[in-house]
């Protein structure tokens, strides 16, 4: 089996000071007359783009600064036979855009719709009742999916004071049937903002609002609690466990084989080698990893799980940095760190089911 040159070995991890710069986004952050419909305050976003608004903008503002003063309107979907005749379907109802007529999708017609205005609605009574400040919101997909983000100025730090992470609550919904209302507690790593979704349970908490019942404000908030900061603690508690666990480079190779491959452990050697030729292993393993040279952020738990979470958020090889925004906050990638975050816990308690080869071998595989 071909050896790892001590030189290649050395790149595992390492620090680097800048993330790469954005890249134009063209397809899942909709664009209206040439504009993003993002808008955020504070630095600018990871992915590049939207209006910035200043702390305290009012709710009109952000209505206008995200793109998402328009609502949804409908109508029963209508078809023409082949003979000419315009017939109508009454099982069945097409959502669009009030501003620009753009269909949205098609649903029953017992869909209870959930307007843009309504997510910041929310967040601006939240503001005045408990203290969140809005961060962010937009649309994705033409407007088909719409989310908001704020903050209630929960931070702390890891093991290092440079090492920050801040709280978040995320509350998104789509008006096609692609997703249901969720509104739910997220954690983002400042110093390479990634966003650490949590596994859900003890460890945080998810509301989902079917499409069947009316969104309700008051129902979402009492589900949530709204315990932030309680939550939050929590989940430092863990980042800081994750920090001073001591990991080893090839425990590292069998938790993101893992990821990718939940049977792993009953593959044969054979098996094994094919998996972790992959592309994504290989991709996390060398991760220039920013916070390298943070207390806690190299050879640890937690720089496994930022290896992984900076993968999926900002190198994962998506060809525009707004499917990357996508797949981070409510697609594919959102389950793989769901699932990261769950191995992490594993690798809190003890090595996981060893492989047809070692953890070294794998190692040497891995990064070939």
């Amino acid at each position: 089996m071909r050896r790892l040159r001590r030189s290649r070995r050395a790149r595992f991890l390492v620090h680097t000071s800048t993330l790469k710069a954005p890249i134009p986004m063209t397809a899942e952050i909709t664009f209206t007359a040439g504009k993003a419909e993002i808008a955020y305050t504070g630095d600018t976003p990871w992915w590049g783009g939207g209006q910035k608004l200043p702390l305290g903008a009012s709710h009109q503002e952000w209505l206008d600064a995200a793109g998402m003063a328009w609502t949804i309107a409908s109508d029963l979907v209508r078809f023409r036979a082949p003979d000419g005749t315009l017939l109508t379907d009454p099982s069945h109802v097409v959502q669009f855009r009030s501003d620009t007529f753009a269909p949205l999708g098609v649903v029953g017609p017992k869909f209870q719709t959930v307007q843009p205005r309504e997510i910041l609605e929310y967040f601006n009574n939240l503001a005045h009742d408990a203290g969140f400040q809005l961060t962010t919101a937009g649309t994705l997909f033409g407007g088909r999916k719409f989310w908001g983000q704020a903050e209630n100025g929960a931070a702390a730090a890891v093991l290092d004071p440079r090492d920050q992470v801040k709280s978040h609550l995320l509350l998104a919904t789509a008006c096609d049937g692609s997703m249901s209302t969720v509104a739910k507690f997220v954690n983002t790593r400042v110093v390479c903002n990634n966003t650490l979704t949590l596994a859900l349970g003890e460890n945080g908490k998810q509301v989902k609002v079917s499409h069947k019942t009316q969104f309700n404000a008051d129902f979402v908030n009492e589900a949530l609690g709204l315990r932030a900061k309680e939550q939050f603690a929590v989940a430092m508690e863990r980042f800081r466990a994750m920090a001073t666990a001591r990991v080893s480079p090839g425990a590292m190779v069998r938790a993101t084989l893992e990821l990718y491959e939940p049977q792993a452990s009953e593959l044969d050697e054979a098996g094994v080698i094919k998996a972790l030729q992959g592309r994504q292993i290989g991709k996390i393993l060398n991760q220039d990893l920013i916070g390298k040279d943070l207390d806690g952020g190299a050879g640890t738990v937690w720089a496994w799980l930022n290896a992984v979470t900076q993968y999926i958020d900002h190198d994962n090889g998506a060809r525009t940095i707004d499917r990357r925004f996508q797949t981070a906050l409510f697609g594919a990638g959102e389950a793989t760190k769901i699932a990261a975050d769950r191995l992490a816990d594993q690798l809190l308690v003890g090595p996981l089911p060893p492989l047809a080869i070692s953890n070294d071998a794998a190692l040497n595989v891995a990064l070939a």
